[in-house]
């Protein structure tokens, strides 16, 4: 069965009795599901991948541990911290879901599959349901849930090749029947503002109505472990630190034709804390 959708795993094809050091690279595939309750303070999320290079798989479960205020888009401190803990597998088993759609060829439609890792767990992904039942390290997550796609960008080293910065972005609102994606030809992004030494991510998105401010604050302090990841490598090395203890802040305003200052009116602010704001390994140690 041909994967077709980004969804669903894209395992290269090669025999095994290929050596490692010469199989197609980057190899690397995972998948994050987050589960977030705001109000009971829980904040966590699951993260599978696997390299196809070596047949690993890697299992993790990040929760944060909330000892105090969130933190404020007005600069205040928390008290707080996020953690992470991993596993590792070899000879993952992935299978499509594909027999359960009759003669499904679309691709706007992922087929679903199934991730499963000795001494990790499982992992049952459909279209419009996930099933997780993961155990690392005496930590055991259990969930059925869907999840959706807010922002997600990065960009990699290929050698000496660096490529550009790869970003999926969107803000959606029924209220205000705003639909707002950088797939739309209509939305432009702009000001993007990325500061890890700070815990800070800051964006602007214009259209021809409306203007939205993204703010996410993060104490540095409460960021996790690094988490590993064999972006293009062998070896499982750190690729990133991620914080369940930001605040956003967006702010919608209605404005004359694209977003030039006539009767500029704000219509709607919004926050929301627990949130997860996500840094690069590298850029962790840029000065």
């Amino acid at each position: 069965m041909k994967w077709v959708h980004p969804w669903d795993p894209h395992p290269p094809s090669f025999s095994r009795l290929l050596p490692e050091s010469i199989r197609p690279y980057p190899s690397f595939e995972g998948w994050f599901f987050r589960i977030v309750d705001s109000s009971k303070g829980m904040s966590f999320a699951v993260i599978i991948a696997t390299n196809y290079a070596t047949w690993e798989s890697h299992a993790t479960i990040v929760f944060c541990t909330d000892d105090g205020e969130s933190p404020s888009t007005n600069g205040g401190k928390h008290g707080g911290r996020t953690h992470r803990v991993q596993g590792m597998s070899k000879d993952v088993r992935i299978t499509s879901l594909s027999h359960l759609q009759d003669n499904n060829t679309n691709s706007s439609e992922p087929l679903g599959f199934e991730w499963e890792a000795p001494e990790l767990g499982k992992v049952i992904v459909k279209s419009n349901e996930t099933n997780i039942d993961i155990c690392v390290m005496g930590y055991h997550l259990k969930a059925r849930l869907i999840s959706k796609l807010v922002f997600a960008g990065g960009y990699y080293e290929l050698g000496v090749l660096k490529t550009p910065y790869i970003g999926a972005l969107g803000y959606w609102s029924p209220q205000h029947q705003i639909d707002m994606r950088n797939i739309d030809i209509g939305t432009i992004f702009m000001d993007i503002n990325v500061n890890p030494h700070e815990g800070k991510f800051s964006m602007k998105a214009v259209n021809p109505s409306y203007t939205v401010l993204i703010t996410t604050l993060a104490d540095p302090e409460s960021f996790c472990e690094p988490i590993l990841a064999p972006v293009g490598k062998l070896e499982w090395k750190p690729a990133c630190r991620e914080s369940y203890l930001a605040n956003i802040k967006v702010e919608v305003y209605a404005h004359g034709v694209w977003g030039l200052p006539i009767n500029k009116t704000l219509v709607s602010t919004q926050t929301f804390s627990h949130a997860a704001l996500e840094f690069g390994e590298d850029l962790m140690h840029e000065e």
